[in-house]
């Protein structure tokens, strides 16, 4: 059963259950990815903020990863490589990153810049 405030006349109801199904397979495909590629399977912070944080975080690296893949590589590319692996390789770059270069790692005698 579908309930909706959108008037019949509008959408059938035929098409208002298919739009909803494929809501549905969205929201499945998406879960399904970030818990198989991603670690949403595991929250290594039990406190309920740090979990939202956590959840936040991941929600943001995967949009950003797909906007990037979708929007910005070239077909050739996307046949060649999957999301996750660019996203893989994005990790890679950012793990293999001197301390000292990046930018969110302050020494502990300095204050991060205002």
């Amino acid at each position: 059963m579908w309930a909706t405030t959108i008037p019949q006349s509008q959408i059938s109801s035929a098409v208002l259950c298919r739009i909803g199904h494929q809501r549905w397979q969205i929201e499945n495909r998406t879960f399904n990815a970030l818990s198989r590629d991603w670690g949403l399977d595991h929250c290594f912070r039990h406190h309920p903020l740090a979990i939202v944080n956590f959840i936040l975080a991941l929600f943001i690296a995967h949009t950003l990863v797909q906007c990037f893949y979708r929007l910005n590589m070239k077909e050739e590319l996307r046949q060649r490589y999957t999301a996750i692996a660019i996203a893989t390789e994005l990790l890679r770059g950012v793990d293999n990153m001197p301390s000292a270069g990046a930018a969110w790692v302050h020494p502990a005698n300095n204050s991060p810049p205002r």
